[in-house]
């Protein structure tokens, strides 16, 4: 991290940072008001970006007075700026802590896979809109590691991280950012809440064992990941609330990363039930949905191969699990909860 500072003798602004593991001060020509601290945090910026990439080079700053005009002046073309590969490679690591992990390993697939082949050998500021187009054109046909083409949700996801990579760059080294790529249109993600007919339903056909958990799926505003991730430290029947703490990504528990996912939903009565079910088979375990080896449920096997079997036994209309979101949204709505306590639980 750089720091702007203000030098009590000059008036002049400083930029302190460490560079192989020494402390570095730069004292710029720019005095202390509002203008100047724009320019100078853009010089900061700049270096910033070098320092990620490797480029940067201590001798073009020794004389920080002059250097930090000409840095401002310099054409473009003069400048020497990392390929795609390198700085993508560098923005993903600078973002290491941006990102939970399965959302890490999912950006860092996209840009490996789709991004880098094509634009990875290109200076960062001569991508235009021609290579990009070129790029979408390549990936709507079949690729050769694919069994099916890229869908249209997938490709936005592409253009979507390729758009954040560009503009990141042009920030940094402050020339004119590309216009954000056109995205094409994905599937549709509608409200469709199961009814009460279909949620009894689809209960009678369920696996008794997971009856409990689907009930919970149901009603709760809790998502897959989170409900078999749930231990019964977590569960408080005196206060009448679940602390949603944890999630399962990749049949591993990890601790949400995001404040606004960890919350507390409240017990209705209908989850009292079913928790108070559920205690009795499993309160001897960590887990509240567990294996009789103590082992936390799978949810890629719940929503990969019994959702959809569960759906077509009951003849149920079929739809994506997300949608048990929106019903247990009904469900708190029809108890009279308001917009806020939805939020708070889903």
């Amino acid at each position: 991290m750089i720091k702007i500072t203000r030098c009590n003798e000059t008036d002049c602004l400083v930029l302190s940072f460490q560079y192989l593991g020494s402390a570095v001060k730069l004292r710029t020509p720019y005095l202390e008001n509002t203008a100047n601290r724009k320019i100078v945090r853009a010089i900061a910026r700049r270096i910033a970006a070098e320092l990620i990439s490797g480029t940067f080079k201590m001798d073009d700053y020794l004389n920080a007075d002059a250097k930090a005009k000409v840095l401002q002046t310099l054409p473009l073309h003069q400048r020497s700026l990392p390929t795609f590969a390198s700085y993508a490679s560098s923005w993903l690591s600078a973002r290491d802590a941006d990102f939970a992990p399965a959302s890490r390993r999912n950006v860092r697939r996209v840009i490996e896979r789709y991004l880098v082949p094509a634009l990875g050998g290109l200076e960062i500021n001569k991508i235009s809109e021609h290579e990009l187009l070129q790029l979408r054109l390549s990936l709507r046909q079949q690729l050769p590691d694919d069994s099916i083409n890229l869908s249209a949700a997938r490709l936005n996801q592409v253009f979507r991280i390729a758009g954040q990579i560009l503009s990141d760059a042009a920030a940094n080294y402050s020339y004119l950012p590309l216009l954000r790529p056109l995205l094409l249109t994905g599937r549709k993600q509608d409200i469709d809440p199961f009814t009460p007919q279909e949620t009894e339903e689809l209960l009678r056909h369920v696996p008794v064992i997971l009856l409990e958990l689907f009930q919970v799926m149901l009603f709760s505003g809790m998502r897959l990941a989170e409900i078999c991730a749930l231990q019964w430290a977590d569960v408080d029947f005196e206060l009448g609330h679940i602390r949603v703490r944890h999630s399962m990504v990749n049949d591993k528990i990890q601790l949400l990363r995001k404040s606004a996912r960890v919350r507390d939903v409240v017990l209705t009565e209908q989850l009292r039930l079913v928790l108070g079910r559920q205690y009795l088979k499993t309160s001897h375990l960590q887990w509240v949905f567990a294996t009789d080896s103590n082992r936390a449920i799978s949810a890629k096997t719940i929503a990969g191969r019994v959702w959809h079997r569960a759906l077509s036994q009951s003849g149920v209309r079929s739809r994506t699990i997300h949608q048990c979101l929106w019903t247990a949204a009904v469900e708190l709505f029809a108890d009279g909860a308001n917009i806020s306590q939805v939020a708070r639980a889903c």
